[in-house]
């Protein structure tokens, strides 16, 4: 019969230490990739506005603007140069029938905008919309026949919606009112 001997040099794992080893390996690869992978915060400057998310597939790091032609129905992207990318585009609001459009005027107000001079006819423009190399877009309050107002800020920001143009000149009056504080 053969002895077994227990002194011997045979080292080895046990099937308990090699579990405990992966599964360490494991939480440590875990928090190493939730530390590395970056943070996603930036995915939400192209989805914050409609009109931005409408301009962004054409934009090229360069001036381009929307012009939305009678009652915003249709819209046309410009390039700086004037030249046109794409023509007759659906507005992005098809439940909205647009009555007017605000912006600030230079002492913080909400006042009526009217677009002149950007198409070569005498087609009234409904709504011009900008959006700028630094990705910053026009300002604008779309009010629609309902009285309802839609604000779209200029930065990164969503956009709001409001009740009534008094409700949105109220918000920016009570915004002004605590930086002035």
């Amino acid at each position: 019969m053969s002895k077994v001997n227990l002194n011997s040099n045979n080292k080895a794992f046990t099937l308990m230490e090699m579990i405990i080893v992966v599964i360490l390996v494991g939480i440590i690869y875990a928090l190493m990739l939730a530390y590395i992978t970056p943070k996603k915060k930036n995915i939400s400057l192209s989805v914050t506005s409609p009109l931005r998310a409408l301009l962004l597939p054409y934009w090229n790091h360069s001036h381009l603007f929307m012009v939305c032609k009678h009652k915003c129905e249709k819209c046309t992207i410009f390039e700086d140069n004037n030249s046109i990318i794409v023509k007759d585009i659906l507005f992005p609001f098809k439940n909205i029938s647009v009555k007017d459009i605000y912006g600030f005027d230079d002492n913080g107000r909400l006042e009526s905008k009217e677009f002149f001079g950007i198409l070569p006819s005498d087609e009234k423009i409904c709504l011009r919309y900008d959006l700028y190399p630094n990705k910053s877009s026009s300002e604008l309050f779309v009010e629609d026949e309902n009285g309802s107002v839609l604000y779209f800020p200029p930065y990164f920001n969503a956009f709001k919606s409001f009740t009534s143009l008094q409700s949105a000149k109220d918000y920016f009056e009570d915004i002004k009112m605590g930086l002035s504080r």
